[in-house]
């Protein structure tokens, strides 16, 4: 009997060890901030709300996941009031992303590389606007969070005002195409 028992926990450590394990993200507590600038310098910022989206464990070990975000949900913070509702809307429209027709941004991780100590280059697609294109990021984990900065081409996208991509000429009106995502991922516990 105590030969099973030792062998049974064995087992159940073993197999627990090995198990790799889908933990399903915090909504409140998970963030992304943006960051837009013109060449000007100048800069809006704000957030986007996470939608749903998982981070996949193996042995400890960060080997995966996915986030979507809720595009309808853009605020601006750099701005107050009727300025910060005013540029909130526009974001929201066809001149940028076109929220009626797309709800929903994604990034699904196809590649993890552990590069260092709690530190992983995530490689996957982004999804915005139902155009997928390759992006990475690379995610540290701190104080219970999986942080870093994924910054994406809008060209790349469709989002097109005010872009040189698509537009010359712009002079101090050109808003960059690099747009920075600051991530915080927190799991449910």
């Amino acid at each position: 009997m105590r030969l099973s028992t030792k062998l049974f926990t064995t087992l159940f450590l073993y197999a627990t060890a090995t198990l790799t394990l889908a933990l399903e993200l915090d909504t409140n507590l998970s963030k992304v901030k943006w960051e837009g600038k013109k060449i000007t310098g100048e800069a809006h910022s704000g957030e986007i709300k996470v939608k749903s989206g998982n981070l996949e464990l193996k042995e400890g070990k960060l080997i995966g996941g996915n986030i979507v975000i809720d595009m309808t949900k853009i605020t601006v913070t750099d701005l107050k009031g009727k300025l910060a509702t005013k540029l909130a809307n526009h974001l929201m429209n066809k001149d940028f992303f076109e929220v009626e027709k797309h709800e929903e941004a994604k990034f699904v991780s196809k590649v993890v590389k552990k590069v260092a100590e709690k530190k992983y280059e995530v490689k996957g697609n982004l999804t915005i606007k139902d155009i997928e294109k390759p992006a990475s990021v690379v995610l540290e984990e701190k104080q219970g969070a999986y942080v870093g900065v994924l910054v994406f081409d809008r060209a790349k996208f469709d989002v097109r005002f005010n872009s040189g991509s698509f537009v010359k000429d712009l002079g101090d009106k050109l808003i960059l195409d690099d747009v920075e995502l600051k991530i915080s991922l927190v799991v449910k516990k």
